[in-house]
Order: C-alpha cells, then sequence, then structure tokens
C-alpha cells in the first residue's frame, strides 16, 4: 500500500532505473521495426526518446529543487506534476520537439509498406 503522506525519493538512481528500463524497450521496439541493414526508420525514434528523456531529466531536477524547500508527496499530486512540467510555454515547446520527429518514422514506414 502506497502512503500518500510519505516524502518522495527523488536520488538520480531512481530516475536512471526508469530510464534504463525505457530506454531498454524503446531500443527493442526500433530493433523489431529495423531490418538488418535498415535502421533509418530508427533514427526518428531514437531522437524522441533521447529527447524526451531530457525532458524528463530537467523536469526531475525541478522536482528535486522544489522538494528541497518544501517536501513532495503523493497528497499533493497537483502540485508534484506542476513541478515536474515546468512553465506551460516551454513545456509545450519540448513536447513539440520531442514529437516532431514521429510523422517522419510514420511517413517512412508508409512509403516501404509495399
Amino acid at each position: 500500500m502506497i502512503e500518500l503522506n510519505k516524502p518522495l525519493q527523488l536520488g538520480w538512481g531512481r530516475f536512471a532505473r526508469v530510464a534504463i528500463m525505457f530506454l531498454l524497450l524503446a531500443a527493442g521496439c526500433i530493433a523489431l521495426d529495423s531490418g538488418e541493414d535498415d535502421i533509418g526508420p530508427g533514427i526518428p525514434m531514437a531522437i524522441s526518446v533521447v529527447l524526451m528523456l531530457a525532458y524528463q531529466a530537467t523536469g526531475w531536477r525541478r522536482m528535486q529543487r522544489a522538494h528541497a524547500i518544501e517536501p513532495l508527496s503523493l497528497s499533493h499530486l497537483d502540485r508534484v506534476m506542476k513541478v515536474m512540467i515546468g512553465p506551460i510555454i516551454p513545456a509545450v515547446i519540448w513536447i513539440m520537439v520531442i514529437i516532431a520527429p514521429i510523422p517522419i518514422y510514420l511517413v517512412y514506414f508508409i512509403i516501404n509498406l509495399r
């Protein structure tokens, strides 16, 4: 059972464990989709994954700073999410940049369907 009032554990080791699992999952999906000689479609997806992890790392750092001032807990999930996302305009720009390579991947996939 999760205690909602317990302070969050925000060490970089915890972030790294989740990031490594996500990277392995993404690498597996890219490897399954790419052929032996064709790594082209995996490049835009790999860029998206790296950019997303960079965005999450900046949010994690913001959470660490906010946690040092006043401890974060799951009982205040709205505050946790607000800190993780950060300022809205940069967040929207980050998301747009993260999503931008995906249409390139889809076009490549559709062209090579035959």
